[in-house]
């Protein structure tokens, strides 16, 4: 029998793996910081600031980082 623990991610690092091409952020488009879109945010929508959360949760994107921290522990049996 053997026992054993796997650990991947130890220190838990937000490693990109994919990023926005108008900001290069993989947590940012640049939709809400481009100045064209400030007026319209600001101007039109009635509550700019729950839209300015609501978008920033939409653009959150988890796809754009590597599997958080890991730990697999396992038995394996041979015989």
């Amino acid at each position: 029998m053997e026992v054993y623990m796997q650990f991947l991610n130890i220190f838990n690092f937000r490693n990109t793996v994919g990023v926005y091409r108008y900001s290069g952020n993989a947590d940012d488009d640049g939709f809400l910081i481009d100045p064209q879109t400030q007026s319209y945010i600001n101007n039109i929508l009635p509550d700019s600031d729950s839209f300015r959360e609501m978008y920033a949760m939409r653009v959150s994107n988890p796809y754009n980082f590597s599997q958080p921290r890991r730990i697999r522990l396992g038995l394996l049996v041979n015989f």
